[in-house]
């Protein structure tokens, strides 16, 4: 199995090498500044994403795991789906559209985060103009054009929408912008290094104390180490999974992370600490039931390789 993860200081790409269970887990890791994707659909300056998913590949994993960004997965993509045709498992927040037998995305989609949770928000805040400010990326765009179907369908409005790119960090324009239109929801999918910066920016404005409300639906305990708590006192999210969940084996599982893990570093979902578990839990299952041999002879079906010998095991 490889694992393809995000750093997010470290200026050179690195690999580790594990155990998982009965194999083993080969990780090749890059800077996230070297991952980004054009609105163009074209590649840019993606080599380092891509130079470590052909690692992984050279390794002959039989499944990636991993990738932070939807401009990661796309990255990753190239070279493992499309080139090597090796299964791969997304875990984080998934905005669609992406169709191909050999990727498995296992975060929470808009249907679960936006369909029923903007309803809810609206209804019990009367809330009715929402703010879109976002980081440029494929995620933020195909997520703000659900919440606006939703919205406008509960009878609101969107009365702004900016994005910007993932290293920025001047947000002042903006948030006079936001207070300028009179908007009760910011609906923020601007992503780190810079949201920092504006929900500082955002919280000195007074938007808060007037009675505005922040939605980030990425948003899970860790980040509460990123950020004062008074900037996000209030902020709705909206995940598979939170720490305060009490169901036995919730906890349970949380129990054993922590004392593997001790630290700073909680399992949460925002940083699809939840979707890799279920990604590894998926390959876990198929693996032991060699399943990977269905899937072989579902994926030739659906790419119409006639040419592929598959040997389907008997139920």
């Amino acid at each position: 199995m490889g694992l393809a993860k995000t750093l997010t200081k470290t200026p050179s790409s690195v690999r580790t090498e594990m155990s998982f269970g009965n194999g083993q887990i080969i990780s090749a890791a890059t800077p996230r500044s070297a991952w980004t994707l054009g609105l163009d659909g074209k590649l840019h300056t993606l080599t380092d994403a891509e130079a470590a998913a052909a690692r992984l590949v050279e390794r002959a994993v039989d499944v990636v795991v991993g990738g932070i960004y939807s401009s990661t997965r796309q990255a990753i993509k190239g070279p493992v789906v499309d080139e090597a045709e090796t299964l791969y498992i997304y875990p984080e927040q998934y905005e669609g559209e992406e169709s191909d037998p050999l990727i498995f995305c296992t975060g929470p989609v808009p249907a679960q985060q936006i369909d029923l949770f903007i309803p809810w928000l609206m209804r019990e805040t009367g809330a009715r103009t929402f703010y879109f400010p976002s980081s440029d990326y494929i995620w933020p765009h195909v997520l703000n054009r659900r919440v606006r179907e939703v919205v406008t369908a509960n009878r609101g409005a969107i009365v702004g929408e900016e994005y910007f790119p993932l290293d920025h960090m001047e947000y002042a324009a903006t948030v006079e912008r936001i207070n300028s239109s009179g908007a009760d929801v910011v609906f923020n999918t601007i992503v780190p290094p810079g949201v920092s910066p504006f929900f500082e920016e955002l919280y000195d404005s007074g938007f808060a104390s007037r009675g505005g409300h922040l939605v980030c639906t990425y948003f899970d305990e860790n980040f509460l180490n990123l950020v004062p708590a008074a900037h996000v006192e209030g902020l709705y999210s909206c995940l598979d999974y939170y720490q305060n969940v009490s169901d036995p084996f919730s906890k349970q599982l949380i129990n054993q992370y922590d004392k593997l893990y001790p630290g700073n570093a909680k399992f949460t979902a925002g940083s699809a600490c939840s979707g890799l578990y279920r990604g590894l839990r998926l390959w876990g299952f198929a693996h032991s039931w060699q399943c990977s041999q269905r899937w072989a002879a579902r994926i030739a079906l659906t790419r119409g390789d006639a040419n592929r010998t598959v040997i389907e095991p008997a139920s």
